[in-house]
């Protein structure tokens, strides 16, 4: 692809050929441009001009750092396909960061690319990768993200071998196959790859490609939290909470979940609400219930469908005024967002409200709806209500 070097006007001599020394160095001008340092101020359109320098004259860093800045907008208009370009050139040349980036693209994670400038990396979004977003982007495909995750495996990338297990995981352009999942995370968690010891924790725990194990799956839940993963102080405080694989102990629970919601884990932050609002191992506090739950809410979740259960037992304390002023209009509100990501109780609480005309006109057409959705997902509440309404 043409990279545009336009907007050069550093004392910086323009040639034909560059050694691979003088290409690292104005990469490194790039990153302090894109940047900012002591010598310079940021400045997105010279650094833009600068890596276009570097990447016509072959460099891959240069090209996979050109296409990041292209995709965020930096420096120039946000152009998806000509990012893609920038990054196809890069993978051409063996990059594996512009492999992994090529991958977002097609699985529509777009905001998790990378720039490169020598052994660290520039994140757009350091949020748990993950996210895992809906298919609103004409670029999405998931076999073309799963080709480029794959190839950045092959070629010794982590991240690229991450996101190639949870493409295996989830079944998404490939067939789901989590023993294969599982063989990957392992790899990677003795490469101390920190997200995979969560995945390993998870895998032990409810058996997914392997006999379920909650010792195993606790010893993994320990270390990656010593590595500094937030998720699993979470997970460490589920089953003290459950009681799976230990004595239920709430202290302990909750302990692990106030480490978690400190460092800013948004579903520990609801589970410490769940606790308050059912009295588990502390004084049953609807008014703390809800300032946990809320906070949680206003936090945001790292996967968009945890949020479901969260969203519609606010709506529940809502629905009956616990802890705060009955609001129908506002556990409306809370169970329609949480039945938009197909959670069955939410959908069985607004059959409710629509049957008994609770912040609604009573709509016994709209009551079935709802308990149909339910009930197909396997809500016995949903079903006996259809039950009784049908006849």
């Amino acid at each position: 692809m043409e990279y545009s070097v336009d907007k050069i006007n550093l004392d910086i001599r323009l040639k034909n050929n560059y050694t691979d020394d003088e290409l690292t160095l104005l990469v490194n001008i790039g990153h302090s441009l894109e940047t900012g340092n002591s010598l310079f101020e940021p400045d997105h359109g010279l650094a833009l001009a600068v890596y276009g320098l570097a990447a016509q004259n072959g460099d891959a860093t240069a090209m996979n750092n050109y296409g990041w800045m292209v995709l965020n907008g930096l420096g120039t208009p946000k152009n998806i396909d000509k990012a893609i370009s920038a990054f196809e050139d890069a993978a051409s040349k063996g990059n594996t960061t512009a492999m992994v980036n090529l991958g977002n693209i097609y699985e529509n994670l777009e905001n998790n690319a990378e720039a490169e400038f020598g052994n660290f990396n520039i994140i757009n979004n350091s949020n748990f990768i993950n996210l895992r977003v809906s298919n609103i982007s004409e670029h999405v495909d998931y076999k073309k993200a799963v080709k480029w995750y794959k190839k950045a495996a092959e070629n010794g990338n982590a991240k690229g071998a991450y996101n190639y297990a949870l493409m295996l995981h989830d079944g998404r352009g490939i067939r789901k196959n989590r023993k294969k999942a599982f063989d990957i995370f392992y790899k990677l968690y003795k490469i101390r790859f920190l997200e995979s010891a969560f995945f390993l924790g998870v895998y032990y725990q409810e058996g997914f490609g392997v006999s379920k194990n909650y010792d195993l799956a606790r010893k993994y839940y320990i270390n990656g939290a010593t590595l500094g993963d937030i998720y699993c102080y979470n997970q460490l405080g589920t089953m003290y909470a459950k009681g799976l694989g230990v004595k239920q102990d709430f202290n302990f629970a909750l302990e692990y979940y106030n480490t978690a919601a400190e460092l800013g884990d948004s579903l520990s932050m609801a589970n410490i609400g769940w606790m308050y609002l059912n009295g588990d191992g502390v004084a049953q506090n609807y008014k703390e219930a809800v300032k946990w739950y809320e906070r949680a809410i206003e936090k945001g979740f790292r996967l968009e469908n945890e949020s479901a259960g969260p969203l519609n037992t606010l709506g529940c304390i809502y629905q009956n005024g616990l802890g705060v002023e009955q609001d129908y209009q506002k556990a409306i509100e809370l169970y329609n967002k949480s039945a938009a990501l197909d959670n069955s109780d939410a959908q069985t609480n607004l059959g409710v409200m629509y049957e008994n005309g609770y912040g609604f006109i009573k709509n016994l057409e709209s009551a079935v709806y709802w308990y149909k959705k339910a009930a197909e997902q396997g809500d016995t509440d949903a079903s006996d209500a259809l039950t009784r309404l049908v006849e």
